[in-house]
């Protein structure tokens, strides 16, 4: 992967690991903390490449954390004979029945003081549903005395203050679509179209190089990967292009969407998936915590959100008006969306919490405008997946729609109220007739809209025999 975007995060690990050490004798811990596909391991292997050499002289060392006991025993092994060529080889060093944690250990505690040692901990599993986790000392048996940069999906920081937490978002825009369009003629599309390809991914950095390759191997061309990133979920797409690659790309250079963020999923506890299926469906927007205790308070107990925030499912917000809870970015949305068996359910019951926390008495309450307004995109998100997938909810659909028209009115929103409205409307003919109570009011209320924006024409012929058919 390109190394675009990230020269900010480069310099906050270094200051975090060399300038903010107090003394020789007590070294740092920085954690890369962030999702599946946000580029943790590629900027800690720059970090290595560029500030390594010249300021750890005493090593660095690379330790893939989520292997079995015996591969790293392997790897300390390896790092032992680094440090002390003397050390016997392995089958000999364990026929000896000898500690290679402890002896790495104490090798490094031997080193001169001016001799600083970088261990890197690739990818530190989350833990195993219901389970403590393991301490870094796991993967670092001379933590405190080397400078550690270690790399996860879960929030590591939070399970000691001796570990700084260096969270990695999603690139900017112009940088991802830099990253997008690498070795491409750019002048194939307009600027714009790149960005909204980029935002489609959802600016994620696995799935940008998994979209350059592709472009560069000749699978899409930009015309056709801009009509894919306005019909197709992004998740499909990506699955699909890692899966031509396989011919092309070494083995190892490239991994795809599904592969990153199964393991994350599958070590969810019951009701964390329960969780994270409910705040897939929503809007790829921060969320506000009210409305989590809307929809059921037991769902969304402090354990539930506290997993899904360490273990990178959930971004947290903390600034606002509103109190948020933070957001889920929207691929992996897409990726648990793919796992759900019962969208038409949790649609449901995120119509009638947002119907709770959005009612009509609030909208004459000037302090609770900040509130309802932060729901009016997760409202605007599922009323669109809603009438994609109307089932038998369509009575339903239709009068959240017009209540979501009451707010988008108010927010002095016109072309989305227009919008909203008139999908309660055309929704309202096809399914319930044009003589159903539903449906005519639906209708009228389109019609004082229409009027209201000086558009005559298109009011009349709401009513217009011809229309209604």
């Amino acid at each position: 992967m390109s190394f675009l975007g990230r020269a900010d995060d480069l310099w906050r690990i270094h200051f975090t690991l060399s300038t903010l050490r107090v003394d020789e004798a007590a070294a740092l811990t920085g954690a890369l903390e962030g999702g599946g596909g946000f580029g943790k391991t590629r900027l800690a292997l720059e970090y290595l490449h560029r500030l390594g050499p010249k300021n750890y002289p005493g090593g660095i060392f690379w330790v893939d954390a989520d292997v079995d006991s015996e591969r790293l025993e392997e790897r300390f092994h390896g790092i032992l004979r680094t440090i002390k060529p003397d050390t016997p080889e392995l089958h000999i060093f364990r026929e000896c029945k000898r500690d290679a944690a402890n002896e790495l250990g104490r090798a490094i505690h031997e080193l001169p003081p001016e001799e600083l040692v970088l261990f890197i901990i690739d990818n530190v599993p989350e833990p195993i549903a219901g389970s403590p986790p393991k301490p870094l000392r796991t993967w670092c048996p001379a933590l405190g005395k080397v400078a550690v940069l270690a790399t996860s999906r879960a929030r590591l920081s939070l399970g000691t203050e001796a570990v700084q937490a260096l969270v990695i978002n999603a690139l900017a825009p112009e940088p991802a679509a830099l990253l997008l369009t690498k070795d491409i003629n750019c002048q194939a599309l307009a600027a714009e179209d790149w960005r909204c390809i980029a935002n489609w991914v959802g600016c994620l950095p696995l799935a940008l190089e998994l979209l350059n390759r592709t472009l560069n191997a000749g699978g899409l061309s930009p015309a056709e990967l801009l009509a894919r990133a306005t019909t197709v979920n992004p998740v499909e797409e990506l699955d699909r292009q890692m899966e031509a690659l396989h011919g092309v790309v070494p083995v190892g250079q490239l991994r795809g969407i599904t592969e990153a963020l199964t393991t994350s999923y599958q070590r969810l506890l019951e009701a964390e998936k329960q969780g994270a299926h409910l705040i897939s469906q929503l809007a790829p927007d921060p969320i506000p915590i009210v409305l989590l205790t809307a929809i059921d308070p037991e769902i969304f107990s402090a354990t539930v959100r506290t997993a899904l925030v360490t273990r990178s499912f959930v971004t947290q917000i903390t600034d606002g008006v509103v109190h948020m809870f933070g957001c889920m970015h929207r691929v992996l949305a897409d990726f648990i969306r793919s796992k759900t068996r019962g969208a038409q359910d949790e649609l449901r019951v995120l119509r009638a919490a947002l119907t709770r926390v959005m009612n009509e008495n609030i909208l004459s309450d000037p302090t609770s405008r900040p509130l309802w307004e932060a729901c009016l995109p997760h409202a605007e998100w599922i009323l669109k997946s809603s009438v994609a997938n109307p089932n038998h909810d369509t009575e339903e659909i239709v009068r959240f729609a017009l209540h979501v028209g009451t707010f988008l009115r108010r927010a002095a929103r016109g072309g989305g109220a227009r919008q909203t409205e008139e999908i309660a409307v055309n929704l309202a003919v096809s399914s319930l007739g044009a003589e159903h109570p539903l449906t005519l009011e639906a209708q009228n209320r389109f019609a004082i809209l229409l009027r209201s924006q000086g558009d005559h024409a298109a009011a009349k012929k709401i009513h217009d025999p011809e229309h209604k058919k």
